[in-house]
């Protein structure tokens, strides 16, 4: 099956994901890590937007802000924060329209304007700022046994799916790679969405308890099983992310 018959017009969404771009500032620039107030900003930013958010056709749409976090490379600031609606629902892209205003919005607000000024951050509404906001559909949502424990870092990888390799992709993710992954210590959380607006339409998404997961004898295994080495050859526009700092 292609991804174009999985798409359907009434499809629900589950979370609000907003990617968000900004052009750092640092008096060093041998730094590789975000500034508490970097930090601050992007709170307030998720806050605000999620405040925003609820009030949008009085407060029908109530979202609660699931993940929000960011890495640096090089000089820009990337982050995502996933908003979940408490109740999934159908979003038409008027209303996406409407819901990217409002957090454009935002980003103007007088207490995010403070930090700015600071020098934490660079806002331009050019080439040196991207936000983008995307429905995301829950494919699969599973809780570790370490799920308890307290996240560090959050690990995404993004792909499109060669064509006709959807369903296969898909079973082997719901029935061997999450699953494995997710059993794998020191890994609390592994997610996987479909993106209803832009590419690469797969997100699995991870919570770790710290980068050294990913090396892990346990993790490695998992990934490079039979079915494994079936199926990544058929990922298209992959894109894999690890963000150090998960600021919920």
């Amino acid at each position: 099956m292609d991804i174009e018959s999985v798409l359907d017009s009434d499809d629900l969404t589950h979370v609000i994901l907003i990617r968000l771009e900004l052009q750092a500032i640092f008096a060093d620039e041998s730094r590789r890590d975000c500034s508490p107030l970097q930090l601050d900003a992007l709170k307030s930013f998720s806050d605000l937007s999620l405040l925003a958010l609820n009030k949008l056709n009085g407060g029908s749409m109530h979202l609660t802000l699931q993940r929000s976090v960011a890495r640096l490379e090089g000089s820009r600031l990337y982050s995502y924060i996933y908003m979940r609606l408490d109740q999934p629902k159908f979003i038409d892209l008027n209303q996406m329209t409407d819901l990217k205003s409002i957090v454009l919005d935002t980003i103007s607000s007088p207490r995010l304007e403070g930090l700015i000024a600071e020098q934490a951050l660079r806002v331009d509404h050019s080439a040196q700022f991207h936000l983008e906001l995307s429905r995301m559909r829950l494919l699969s949502d599973l809780r570790a046994s370490d799920a308890a424990q307290k996240e560090t870092v959050h690990y995404v990888v993004e792909t499109d799916v060669e064509s006709g390799w959807w369903d296969e992709i898909t079973q082997w993710y719901e029935q061997e790679h999450l699953p494995g992954l997710a059993s794998v210590p020191g890994c609390i959380v592994a997610r996987r969405y479909l993106n209803l607006d832009a590419g690469p339409r797969s997100l699995a998404c991870y919570d770790l308890q710290s980068e050294d997961v990913l090396a892990s004898p346990p993790w490695l295994a998992v990934r490079a099983t039979p079915w494994s080495s079936k199926a990544r050859p058929h990922f298209v526009n992959t894109k894999r992310n690890v963000y150090p700092r998960v600021l919920l």
